[in-house]
């Protein structure tokens, strides 16, 4: 009896959930705003600073 309904699940219903959540909320594929130029400052700013580093901050 239950495998049936199983199958009638798997068949009808997974397909439709899989087109209406493959875009998130707002409707349309996400848009990156940041771009490269972003991406390289946020990596550079770990070496880039204007006073000495303070004390007890060294790594092993």
């Amino acid at each position: 009896m239950a495998g049936p309904v199983v199958v009638g699940y798997l068949v009808l219903v997974e397909p439709v959930k899989k087109v209406f959540s493959a875009f998130p909320e707002g409707g349309g594929p996400a848009v990156r705003r940041r771009g490269h130029a972003h991406h390289a400052r946020r990596r550079a700013s770990r070496f880039s600073h204007t006073g000495p580093l303070p004390g007890g901050t060294a790594r092993p």
